[in-house]
Parts: C-alpha cells; structure tokens; sequence
C-alpha cells in the first residue's frame, strides 16, 4: 500500500498549511491548504474526486464555494484564486 503525500501532489498550485487528526479506532484528518500559484492541480481528481484549478487573485471564478460547504460536482471543477483556502477531510478507519 503506498503512501499518498498530499504536499507533494498539490504542489506548486497549493500550498500544505495544516493538518490535524482526531481519533483512535477511526481516523478523522483535516488538511487546509493555500492556493499559491495559478494552474491545474494535477492529481485533484484521482486524490479528491474532483478537479481543482487555481486562478490569479483578479480572475471572476465561474464556480466557487464562498463559505464552509459541501462541494460534490463531478461535472464542474472547483475554482480557486491565489490566496484561498481549500480544507479537506478524510476519514480512515
């Protein structure tokens, strides 16, 4: 089983913050990263399910999530600019 190092995979368009985990025999973690260079992040679908591209600050992104949400559209992609937040969690057990 490998390792999936999410720093590493997101890099350069987003940028590892945080991450902290709760639990003993499930494993909740939350990583927060920050949206640092513009570009498609590369392994978004295939680690999160949905695609992420980073825009510059200025850009009008055409579908955002503007506050703590759900975000689950396989269709859309997920529009970030540089200086967001995205924040993830995943659970293991």
């Amino acid at each position: 089983m490998s390792k999936v190092s999410y720093q590493e995979e997101f890099s350069p368009q987003l940028q590892w913050k945080e991450t902290v985990c709760h639990g003993i025999s499930l494993v909740i973690s939350r990583m927060t990263f920050i949206a640092v260079s513009p570009g498609y992040v590369a392994r978004s679908r295939s680690l999160l399910g949905l695609d992420v591209e980073v825009f510059s600050e200025k850009t009008v992104t055409l579908n955002e999530v503007k506050k703590n949400n759900l975000f689950f559209d396989m269709e859309n992609k997920l529009e970030l600019r540089v200086g967001d937040s995205l924040t993830f969690y995943l659970s293991k057990n």
